[in-house]
């Protein structure tokens, strides 16, 4: 993820606003909101006095760096304002070049380092410490050697930090923003969980095609497609199958046809040592003339109604016909490759379904004793292993669950909701996605469970239809823009024992912390837990309890364990 300007700008002045009313002029919040706004003019008018930094007519500048910023930049001063840096680690002094001013803050590309920290050597050869240039940021004393611009992949950033330091930065940015997004006194947060693999991880990827049918990554910074034929961080199976998709034969197939494919691996529900491996091609908008349907069936001279067919129909209709595939080579030297269980046309819209092409579309694995029924493309966990930490953290959050009803909001396809079932009384599951409803749906049947109500629609009108007392606990996994005001209304409401909130964003989770504070909650504890290593991104799990029924030495389960 990449810091955006108004984030650079909150970082600089050390103080972001909360999003929401500021309330009552009578309320603590509002205090608060008026002491924020009054740090933030001072540092506009610090920001003023400061002289204007040309980048263009400035050579190269030596920076010590301190600290990381949230989207994988390194932070260090000059002249008074923060420059985000792209490359180095906390703790090092680097040479870099400015490649952008404003008022409060800069941007800079590191060229060299010159005191190095304890540094790992990167093993990927798309990885680029700085964004611009593959490799590691090169030592002072070292021969640079040839630069290769040839693209950097925009996939991880944190390939040159050891492993146990990457830990320790994640958890210094949770709780750096903890303290200037959520206004939290004294965030304390516990020691960044460790994934069980720190590589090949992750069992979905999504990779584009490029104008040459080559599988690629985005780029470090923008858009555009970096070609590749390895990935250190996916889990072997889809490694294998992108260096087989990286091959020219696939790449004629594939170009013009297929813009983005999602792949995905799971263990076998029967036999966890076979992974299973589908593939979803999510169609180009417009297909090659000859994959176009013919008119048929009618008198010669007469006019022909032209067929017209989404995206999605024009890629599968030669299977539909039962007729040659140009891709249907695809599948045959993959499951060689990878043992591919299935592959499947993406919907042409959001909520659509995809369509199985060949073989099998849908998968069956275990996580957390569940046995789980999933669509080629509903959201689940990507780093397994890590999950299984994660839930045991949110166990440990939501305590004795004994008779009571809990809620799971962004319920998804019940990776929290079937496996914490045995826990509570009953679960009440919210989840927007219908095909994410389907599939835990499924699921709970599978496996004999009763007590789970499924509740689709959007989590703030759902909310609304519980009355206060019919809850105790929440369990909240919103996506990475956060929980609506509306939701946190409504759980403010509903004044529940027990919040614990699960966050793919530090700062829109430090954002809405802070808001359920204003709401009667109080944040007894927040834990990292580090599903994406070798990459910038946190997902962070944060307990909260009412304030209201809290003793001053109240503890969670998460403290304990």
């Amino acid at each position: 993820m990449l810091v955006d300007e108004q984030e650079m700008s909150q970082i600089a002045a050390d103080g972001a606003e909360q999003e929401g009313e500021p309330g009552d002029a009578a309320t603590p919040r509002s205090a608060r909101w008026i002491k924020r706004e009054r740090a933030r003019q001072r540092a506009a008018a610090q920001a003023e006095a400061l002289p204007p930094l040309r980048p263009e007519t400035m050579g190269a500048v030596d920076l010590d760096l301190h600290g990381a910023a949230f989207g994988g930049r390194m932070v260090g001063r000059l002249e008074g304002r923060v420059v985000f840096v792209a490359g180095g680690q906390p703790g090092e002094r680097v040479r870099v070049r400015l490649t952008a001013a404003r008022k409060s803050y800069a941007e800079a590309t590191a060229l060299a380092v010159l005191q190095p920290g304890e540094r790992a050597d990167p093993p990927c050869p798309y990885f680029g410490e700085n964004g611009t240039r593959r490799g590691a940021v090169p030592l002072l004393t070292e021969s640079k050697g040839a630069a290769q611009y040839d693209g950097v992949c925009g996939g991880c950033q944190y390939q040159h930090i050891r492993y146990d330091a990457q830990l320790q930065h994640k958890q210094r940015i949770v709780a750096d923003l903890l303290r200037r997004v959520g206004r939290l006194s004294e965030p304390e947060v516990g020691l960044t969980l460790a994934s069980p693999a720190p590589w090949a991880y992750r069992t979905k990827a999504r990779w584009t095609v490029d104008p040459q049918g080559h599988v690629a990554y985005r780029r470090a910074g923008g858009r555009e497609a970096v070609a590749v034929e390895a990935c250190y961080i996916v889990a072997p199976p889809l490694a294998a199958a992108l260096h087989r998709l990286a091959q020219d034969d696939l790449a004629a197939a594939l170009r013009g046809r297929v813009a983005e494919i999602t792949a995905r691996c799971l263990p076998d529900a029967d036999d966890p040592t076979v992974q299973r491996v589908v593939l979803v091609l999510h169609p180009q908008p417009g297909l090659p003339d000859e994959d176009a349907p013919a008119g048929s069936g009618v008198d010669e001279g007469e006019p022909v109604e032209p067929v017209v067919l989404t995206p999605q129909e024009a890629l599968i209709q030669p299977v539909a016909l039962d007729e040659p595939h140009p891709l249907a080579d695809l599948a045959a030297v993959l499951g060689e490759a990878c043992g591919l269980w299935g592959v499947a046309a993406a919907p042409d819209r959001v909520g659509g379904r995809a369509t199985t092409m060949w073989g099998q579309g849908a998968l069956r694995t275990r996580f957390a004793g569940i046995l789980y029924h999933l669509s080629p493309l509903t959201f689940f966990q990507v780093n397994p292993s890590a999950a299984e930490l994660l839930l045991s953290q949110i166990r440990a959050g939501l305590g004795d669950l004994s008779g009571q009803t809990l809620l799971d909001v962004y319920s998804g396809a019940g990776a929290f909701a079937l496996p914490l079932s045995s826990a509570a009384a009953e679960v009440l599951a919210i989840e927007a996605d219908p095909q994410a409803v389907e599939d835990a749906r499924a699921s709970a049947e599978l496996n004999g469970i009763r007590n789970v109500t499924l509740m689709p629609g959007a989590a703030a009108a759902r909310l609304r239809e519980i009355t206060k007392g019919m809850a105790d606990a929440a369990v909240l996994d919103p996506p990475r823009s956060g929980c609506g005001l509306d939701v946190l209304d409504e759980l403010g409401r509903l004044a529940l024992r027990r919040v614990v909130y699960v966050s793919c964003d530090p700062a829109t989770l430090a954002r809405d912390l802070g808001l359920l504070e204003a709401r009667g909650y109080q944040t007894l504890s927040v834990y990292p837990v580090d599903l994406f290593p070798q990459t910038a991104s946190i997902e962070v799990v944060a307990t909260l309890g009412r304030r209201d029924t809290l003793t001053p030495t109240t503890p969670t389960d998460a403290d304990q364990a």
